[in-house]
């Protein structure tokens, strides 16, 4: 069965293949994220060591990887991933609002496998970044009280670990809110990938 539309190659075997691998990296890297913000804090607040570290790898490569494989497979069992502006990935097909033939269900592994983790994801993130800067501004305070003259500036550790919180937490919402904007539209209205182009053009020129 060949997908019937313009500028198509492949099947519905390769959409779905290119959709599932689209999906599986999305959710992924999102967790990853959460893990290299959970690293820093188990280092630095609770003094993990490496050797600590090693022991949890492969349990941390698993909650990045398992809940997005079995997200993606349900995904592939429900027909959801058909052609859409520039690639497969959740869509219903034909997208003409009369009669959809695949990806009934699209709106709701949308909201289920990007919106939401999106939102947990950045929750997540922001709130070990605080916990960390708190952590390092406690401790500075506490060694400036034993310092030999109370006018020794510290070494503003604080601060250092406050801006690379702040880019860091930035950093992961910007590479996400023109997807989370895009989708967000395509619960409201069909219409919306274009959004999406837009945007990141817009975005990639303010930044160059």
């Amino acid at each position: 069965n060949e997908i019937t539309i313009w500028g198509d190659v492949g099947t519905w075997a390769s959409c779905e293949a290119q959709g599932f691998m689209i999906t599986v990296g999305y959710q992924a890297s999102g967790v990853y994220n959460v893990l290299i913000s959970l690293y820093f804090l188990l280092f630095i607040k609770y003094n993990w060591t490496e050797e600590r570290f090693k022991k949890y790898e492969i349990w941390f490569h698993g909650i990045a990887f398992i809940p997005s494989i079995v997200f993606s497979t349900l995904a592939v069992m429900d027909n959801v991933f058909n052609p859409n502006f520039l690639f497969c990935w959740i869509r219903s097909y034909p997208n003409d609002g009369i009669q959809i033939l695949r990806g009934a269900k699209d709106v709701y592994y949308v909201a289920a496998g990007f919106l939401v983790p999106v939102l947990i994801c950045g929750t997540l993130i922001t709130v070990m970044m605080i916990m960390l800067y708190r952590h390092v501004s406690k401790v500075e305070k506490q060694a400036q009280r034993w310092m030999i003259s109370s006018d020794q500036p510290s070494n503003g550790y604080a601060s250092q670990v406050l801006r690379t919180a702040a880019l860091y937490i930035v950093g992961y919402f910007m590479i996400y809110i023109p997807s989370f904007v895009s989708l967000t539209f395509l619960i409201i209205s069909d219409e919306c990938w274009i959004c999406e182009l837009k945007f990141n053009v817009c975005y990639y020129l303010l930044i160059e």
